[in-house]
């Protein structure tokens, strides 16, 4: 009886790999040239998320972290709102835990945006206040006349919309006595939606 012949890398070694040995292997390929190529790598996380939109996928995955490593101390928490101008008004938000303060911008008729920083951090800092338009936020002392407004502010629940993306993040806040149901991207800051809502509205 003829032996049939086999070729191979190795001794018996079979003439081609499975299709799921095919899959493991160029699967590794890739996620190896993602570790090395910065760009592809973005490329392919910026696939994954579209909420980040134009954003810098560094600086994106930053604020997610940040909303992500915080995400206690905001229920409850109440920032000191204060007014820069007639138009508009900044909110701090301090975390005892983390020591990072998350700096939030309502401009009167644009949607408004928000940025976590950590103070010990010099480039989130000055690169977080910038994006805001807030680059001397810490560096001067407040206009003359401006005080932080009286009106008490809470975060009474947050929410992931989705639980597994963790691309936006569903919140009611409590202005006052008047609340609001907002959605915030988390890549961005951008708050995409705000609305008056129930104070006793599920965050979901």
């Amino acid at each position: 009886m003829q032996q049939q012949q086999q070729y191979g890398y190795g001794d018996g070694a079979p003439n081609r790999r499975s299709f799921t040995q095919q899959l493991v292997f160029y699967g590794a390929v890739f996620l190896a040239l993602l570790s090395l190529y910065d760009p592809v790598k973005d490329i392919y996380t910026t696939y994954l998320y579209p909420e980040i939109g134009d954003e810098p996928v560094e600086v994106a995955l930053q604020q997610q972290k940040l909303t992500e490593r915080n995400l206690d101390c905001l229920v409850g928490a109440q920032p000191q709102e204060v007014p820069l101008n007639q138009k508009v008004t900044v909110r701090l938000l301090a975390c005892e835990k983390t020591g990072d303060i998350q700096v939030a911008v309502y401009p009167e008729n644009a949607p408004a945006k928000l940025r976590w920083i950590t103070p010990h951090v010099a480039e989130t800092k000055t690169a977080g206040l910038a994006k805001l338009g807030l680059g001397g936020l810490f560096e001067t002392p407040l206009a003359s006349g401006v005080k932080p407004a009286q009106m008490q502010i809470a975060t009474v629940c947050t929410a992931w919309e989705d639980e597994t993306r963790r691309a936006r993040l569903i919140r009611i806040t409590n202005e006052g006595g008047q609340c609001f149901k907002e959605i915030v991207n988390v890549f961005t800051g951008r708050i995409d939606y705000r609305e008056k809502a129930a104070c006793n509205a599920p965050c979901r």
